[in-house]
């Protein structure tokens, strides 16, 4: 229905701007000549009569003109755009069936005039039923008025034919009109479907361009299966929601000051791929990454994708990232030119989770007061390990056989919750033991080989990526 109203609004508005056109050249091109070319017809049929007739033609002209003047009015351009149409068509009425009335009345052959007046305007004017019924008085009206006042006995032999043909033409006009406006109708169909084809592909592109940003930005920070879930609209990401999750904030030790002491482009090298190692792990365990803070990384469980056990999958995570910190130690160590010591503080509790600080310019994270402990924690971390509340420890359950658990005291000090108690613990993973463990390069996992032998070391390099390093001989089994 609504398509159906823009097609009649955009057939009417082309016929609007293009009436003014259409009727003057249809009165230039046809009726002026047509009209004027007829005196030969009188010079034949009534010869008396040629120079009556004959200025009587003549008007055409300024009338022509007149329709011209009347287009020039804004308010006939905009609501009465048929007016100066219908004005034509009342004057070539007039005069045709004035010729006829002098020349015969009924009998008179001038009638066919007015079936050609009606076929021109049928082609050129616009095919609407007000215009059609005005059409059609002004053409037939003056004939049928003066009739009976030029005809003394009206001879139904002439008149009956007259009226047939007249009928005829009109229906035939009609049905002309018809097809030609239903084959405008089909071309502006066309083209409007061609238009809102574009700009429905305009708004897919779009669409499809802002999700592929949105989901570029949300990759990041999710999983390959939350991304999956935001896809299909299992999540809805729209508005924030206050949710239980637990917090991890990573951090290390000291950076500010080493990034004084070392050369830049080491430190933030270092930086870039312990956060990714870090990103990896995390996303890998359906952990939300947050927010980045320069040196530090927040990221929580349980949020977007709710999972039973987030606290135990919070601390499995990072203790990852520790095994993945501790068999990287000797080459952070290298690089950072002292111990390259990490803290991590995880706390479960309610917090405010979604797009801050608004849903089109934000990140997806948390905010609320159980993240701010969580920061707190980390920072009572004893280095390379992970700092966590009673509360923690009593969600991991069982699983706290598998780490080493160091009570750290009770705290009543902590930075924003003065006079709070809280017990505190450490934990780390249970030690391993040296198997040969030194023979894997701790950045790409591939073998050590010893190239060089100084004693009581091996200066030992990975074949993969070149790493070279130092090694305990008694540690080592690949000596050259």
């Amino acid at each position: 229905m609504i398509v159906e109203k823009h097609i009649e609004g955009r057939l009417l508005e082309e016929e609007r701007q293009t009436i003014v056109h259409r009727v003057l050249i249809a009165t230039k091109y046809m009726a002026v000549p047509l009209v004027l070319s007829f005196s030969l017809v009188d010079h034949f049929f009534a010869p008396k009569l040629f120079w009556q007739f004959f200025y009587l033609r003549l008007f055409i002209i300024p009338v022509g003109a007149c329709a011209y003047f009347m287009y020039r009015l804004k308010i006939v351009r905009e609501r009465f755009y048929e007016l100066p149409g219908i004005f034509v068509c009342l004057f070539l009425g007039l005069y045709n069936a004035y010729m006829a009335m002098v020349t015969g009345g009924a009998a008179s052959p001038y009638y066919a005039g007015l079936n050609l007046v009606t076929f021109g305007s049928l082609f050129f004017l616009p095919f609407r039923k007000r215009y059609i019924v005005l059409m059609f008085l002004a053409i037939y009206g003056p004939y049928f008025a003066l009739l009976p006042f030029f005809t003394e006995h009206l001879s139904l032999k002439y008149f009956v034919p007259n009226v047939a043909f007249m009928f005829s033409t009109g229906f035939v006009g009609l049905i002309v009109a018809w097809v030609t406006r239903e084959m405008r109708r089909k071309e502006v169909e066309a083209k409007i479907s061609l238009e809102f084809e574009l700009q429905n592909k305009d708004r897919i592109i779009k669409a499809k361009t802002q999700e592929a940003t949105e989901l570029e930005k949300l990759a990041i920070q999710f999983s390959p299966q939350v991304i999956s879930a935001i896809k299909s609209q299992q999540i809805d990401l729209s508005s924030s929601i206050r949710q239980e999750i637990s917090c991890i904030f990573i951090d290390l030790e000291n950076s500010t000051s080493r990034s004084a002491r070392i050369d830049y482009s080491i430190y933030s090298s270092l930086l870039r791929e312990f956060f990714s190692d870090c990103v990896e792990i995390l996303l890998s365990h359906n952990i939300t990454v947050g927010t980045y803070l320069g040196d530090g990384l927040l990221a929580f469980a349980n949020a977007p994708q709710m999972v039973p056990e987030h606290a135990k999958m919070a601390v499995d995570s990072c203790l990852d990232i520790l095994s993945r910190h501790h068999q990287k130690s000797s080459y952070y160590r290298d690089k950072w030119r002292t111990n390259f010591n990490v803290r991590i503080g995880i706390n479960t509790g309610f917090a405010e989770v979604g797009f801050f600080p608004s849903a089109q310019r934000g990140t997806y994270t948390a905010v609320g007061e159980a993240v701010n402990l969580a920061s707190r924690l980390m920072t009572n971390a004893p280095p390379n390990s992970i700092c966590v509340t009673r509360g923690v420890l009593v969600k991991m359950g069982d699983s706290l056989s598998n780490v080493d658990v160091e009570s750290l005291g009770t705290f009543d000090n902590i930075k924003g919750f003065q006079g709070e108690l809280y017990d505190l613990f450490s934990i780390r993973k249970k030690e391993m033991k040296q198997d040969r463990s030194r023979d894997a390069c701790p950045l790409c996992g591939g073998k050590l080989v010893a190239i060089n032998d100084l004693g009581e070391t091996i200066l030992a390099r990975c074949m993969k990526c070149r790493y070279t390093d130092l090694i305990d001989k008694s540690k080592f089994s690949n000596v050259a």
